[in-house]
């Protein structure tokens, strides 16, 4: 990818500082939580401060990458492309903390800080990348808000469901996502909103393609990579068996993938099939004899 080669460096040099920024600003954050549950090896043997910061220069790494490939089809200026990239993700792992207070005890404000510190974070690369690696558009996207309502409706309700399917099978052993229905759901529904919110921002990039290549894509590389890479972070933490980390983002991706594929059939059933004029058809009725000449409507050659 010419875009890659070209600012391979900067790529590597945002990368290398954001990582640094988000273990400098944690380290000034509120103190590690001693989270319910057998601790990690790494934390065990004092490797906790490099681990992080391999772990976030991975991430970062990755959605470096994957905004290189769709920046070119967002519409406005670099920096606002940047912005726009961050915020997506960066509002996702904000609520996604939330889960921890919920699955594992801990105080709600405690992962409100974590989250606020690994927002600012993914704002501040989204930034940078806008800055010195995006390109300004004059692309016009005209977004109607009744489909973007749609699109954020059927991803968030695939979402809830599968969630709540995952709770009361998969994860039936952790008393915490009983403990408070209400919070539970209003965590589950507004990751769920979010996540929609998200397609409804990044998704130009994919308007190319099917609607099943544009669920693979955003659910499972735009949305996907970044999900897998948030939930890893847990094995920094705790001592767990790594199928039950996987199996967190598999599920979360595959309803995703689900939600964007079931909105764009939907939409592509709605739109109006365009049918050839009138005139065209007197003009060139079929079947059509090849003759060799060259058809012509009014002035313009075909």
């Amino acid at each position: 990818m010419e875009a890659l080669k070209i600012n391979f460096w900067k790529i590597t040099g945002i990368v290398l500082f954001c990582s640094l920024f988000a273990t400098i600003i944690h380290a000034l954050g509120p103190p590690l939580y001693d989270y319910n549950g057998p601790k990690s090896f790494i934390i065990e043997n004092g490797l906790f401060p490099p681990a992080v910061i391999v772990l976030f220069f991975i991430t970062f790494l990755a959605l470096a990458l994957v905004f290189v490939f769709i920046q070119d089809k967002l519409p406005g200026k670099g920096l606002l492309k940047g912005l726009r990239y961050g915020i997506s993700f960066g509002v996702l792992w904000l609520i996604g903390m939330f889960e921890m207070s919920i699955a594992f005890g801990s105080p709600l404000k405690y992962e409100f800080l974590s989250g606020l510190c690994d927002c600012s974070s993914l704002i501040l690369f989204g930034l940078l990348l806008g800055r010195f690696v995006a390109t300004d558009s004059n692309r016009v996207i005209n977004i109607k808000s009744k489909s973007g309502l749609i699109a954020v409706f059927i991803i968030a309700s695939l979402f809830i469901v599968e969630r709540y399917f995952r709770y009361f099978t998969l994860t039936y052993y952790n008393p915490g996502y009983f403990a408070n229905p209400l919070i539970t759901f209003t965590f589950t529904s507004s990751l769920g909103l979010w996540i929609g919110v998200m397609y409804w921002l990044l998704r130009q990039k994919l308007a190319k393609y099917s609607p099943d290549k544009r669920a693979l894509w955003f659910g499972g590389i735009v949305f996907g990579i970044d999900w897998l890479f948030y939930n890893l972070f847990l094995l920094l933490f705790l001592k767990l068996p790594l199928i039950d980390i996987l199996l967190v983002p598999a599920f979360d991706i595959l309803s995703v993938i689900i939600g964007v594929f079931v909105f764009e059939k939907y939409k592509k059933a709605l739109r109006p099939k365009v049918k050839p004029s009138r005139f065209y058809q007197r003009q060139f009725p079929l079947p059509v004899l090849y003759t060799g000449a060259k058809p012509w409507i009014g002035e313009r050659e075909l």
